[in-house]
């Protein structure tokens, strides 16, 4: 990862700002451009008006350390309501469909505005493949490398994303329009969005998402979020954790095993960082509709 400053003047923000770049995805970029001042004395002000009545004016009249203690109680289980009252809102781009989809997910506290596959599409989905509009992670692009094992591969890809490209074009010049068109356009064409979050929905994203076993394209999205709240605030950055770390408990979908991780074992157990789990009693997405096929 690396970060390059960015001058300006938007925003209340007392913080120098950065775009974030991912040396797995050269693509992708991050920014936090918008987020309050002293959101530590914010949450305790939430905090001390709801809980405590104390009938303060505004958050200003709160000292700093006594803010940091009530954040600390509050990021323990204490009133997390108050956390709501902060607001982050991060511009991501060179990010792939594949990824848009599982953010989208994250639905309550979050606010999403996504670039349209509409607007622009001569210029972008029109030439997605000849202008390289489009995001693989490193496995494919290995194994599209290795023409020892794999000599079809890159031809295949040419092939078919060629194809797909020419068809879009064609049915757009056939009178389809381009909201149907886009139906035969790949969850690997690129896209952008910004994504406004409340502090405790992004909790919530990091815990899920910085599985070190989940896709890495989703984990290098929410590693380069978490990093430009650290620069913001590393107070409430050092909070963004996944599940296993915060809670020393993994509940992880287990469908998703590898020779190199089996089920049972990630990079956290491998350290000792949280212990083994059961093998024989992890979680399985499916077994609802595995039990069910039985009866």
């Amino acid at each position: 990862m690396h970060k390059e400053h960015v001058d300006t003047i938007f925003g209340t923000m007392n913080m120098k700002q950065y775009i974030y770049r991912s040396d797995k995805f050269p693509k992708m970029e991050v920014s936090l451009y918008q987020a309050p001042d002293c959101p530590e004395k914010i949450i305790a002000y939430d905090y001390l008006e709801c809980i405590e009545n104390r009938n303060l004016v505004n958050p200003s009249q709160i000292d700093i350390k006594e803010a940091r203690q009530i954040c600390q109680w509050v990021l323990k289980g204490g009133h997390t309501p108050s956390l709501e009252s902060i607001y982050l809102l991060f511009n991501i781009r060179g990010i792939s469909k594949v990824v848009s989809h599982q953010l989208v997910r994250h639905r309550i506290g979050v606010s999403i505005g996504q670039r349209t596959q509409r607007a622009n599409s001569k210029e972008y989905l029109g030439k997605f493949f000849e202008g390289q509009h489009y995001i693989l992670p490193k496995s494919i692009v290995n194994a599209l490398a290795d023409d020892d094992k794999w000599p079809d591969l890159d031809k295949k890809l040419n092939i078919c994303f060629g194809g797909i490209q020419d068809l879009y074009n064609d049915l757009l010049k056939a009178g389809v329009s381009q909201d149907e068109a886009r139906y035969i356009i790949p969850q690997a064409s690129e896209t952008s969005m910004n994504f406004k979050v409340m502090y405790n929905a992004l909790m919530h994203v990091a815990s899920q998402r910085l599985c070190t076993l989940m896709q890495g394209e989703m984990i290098e999205v929410v590693r380069l979020m978490v990093q430009a709240v650290k620069d913001y605030n590393e107070f409430l950055g050092e909070w963004l954790q996944p599940n296993c770390l915060l809670t020393g408990i993994c509940n992880r979908n287990e469908n998703n095993q590898t020779e190199k991780y089996p089920k049972g074992i990630c990079h956290y157990t491998i350290d000792d960082t949280i212990p083994v789990r059961n093998k024989d009693d992890t979680f399985d997405l499916t077994k609802f509709s595995k039990d069910g096929s039985k009866e």
